[in-house]
C-alpha cells in the first residue's frame, strides 16, 4: 500500500505541476483504503507530500476498488485563486 500511495501522490503532484499548481492549491482530498490497518502508514505517506497543508477531506475504508491489486485510491480537487 505504501508504494501505491507514494506513486499516487507523485502522480497528483505531476498533474498539479502541469496545471501550474502545487500542493497549496489542493482544496479537498478523498482517500480510500482497502485495509483499515494501513491507515497509519498511509497518513505518514500523505504527510510527506502535504506537509503543513490541510485541505478538507474524507477518509474511507472500502471492501474493494475496481481492481483487486489496488489498495489505495485518491481523489484530489485543486483550485487556483
Amino acid at each position: 500500500m505504501e508504494e501505491q500511495a507514494d506513486q499516487a501522490w507523485k502522480n497528483i503532484l505531476a498533474i498539479l505541476e502541469a496545471a501550474g499548481m502545487g500542493v497549496a492549491d489542493i482544496v479537498k482530498v478523498n482517500q480510500y483504503l482497502i485495509h483499515a490497518e494501513d491507515k497509519s502508514a498511509y497518513i505518514q505517506v500523505r504527510g510527506r507530500y502535504l506537509g503543513d497543508v490541510c485541505p478538507a477531506g474524507m477518509f474511507s475504508v472500502v471492501t474493494e476498488l475496481i481492481y483487486p491489486e489496488i489498495l489505495v485510491e485518491l481523489e484530489v480537487i485543486a483550485a487556483k485563486a
